[in-house]
């Protein structure tokens, strides 16, 4: 296991990219961060080259009532993928939303290894004037918290930040309600 990967298992505050071998580690670590019971705000910032301030989505807990139990995806041949489907309780389609990943991870993907979407991630930038030297086709994880037998902390986080063919980026960030506890 290479050593980046070894940090979404270790790490209290860790980076991750998204590919084929970090997606077991990953969901392991979301599972266990979105059903500890604690309630969750997500901002979203679509576009971010935009500098919009992100929307908020206050009160959201899992919503174990949707086909299974709130969670979806997985390992569909050449794509992996996976999402938590979170509610505020209310019975509106604006009462749900939907927080995870999912990449293309076939051979020249660029996200078979951790180690080839490091090298993209790097070699490219956020925002360019060049499309193909934007960031594309690729998803960084940043969490903070989430280690098992660790206490919850205020700054317990996860943040999702994708970018699509065009090299335009959508940043997700799920925080966690300040509660008693332990991961």
């Amino acid at each position: 296991m290479s050593y980046r990967i070894n940090t979404i298992i270790s790490g209290q505050e860790a980076e991750a990219m998204v590919a084929a071998d970090s997606f077991d580690p990953l969901v392991e670590r979301l599972h266990r961060m979105v059903t500890a019971g604690r309630g969750m705000v997500l901002a979203v910032r679509e576009f971010t080259y935009l500098g919009r301030p992100p929307v908020l989505y206050g009160g959201l807990q899992l919503n174990t009532e949707t086909p299974g139990g709130g969670f979806g995806g997985g390992r569909d041949g050449t794509r992996i993928r996976w999402s938590a489907c979170l509610t505020n309780g209310g019975s509106g389609f604006e009462d749900t939303r939907w927080f995870g990943f999912g990449e293309d991870a076939y051979e020249y993907s660029g996200n078979v290894t951790e180690a080839e979407a490091w090298k993209r991630y790097e070699e490219h930038e956020a925002e360019h004037s060049d499309h193909f030297r934007r960031r594309r086709d690729m998803t960084h994880i940043a969490f903070t918290g989430g280690l098992s037998g660790w206490k919850y902390q205020a700054g317990d986080r996860v943040v999702i930040t994708d970018w699509n063919r065009d090299g335009v980026a959508t940043e997700r960030t799920l925080g966690f309600e300040m509660s008693e506890g332990s991961w």
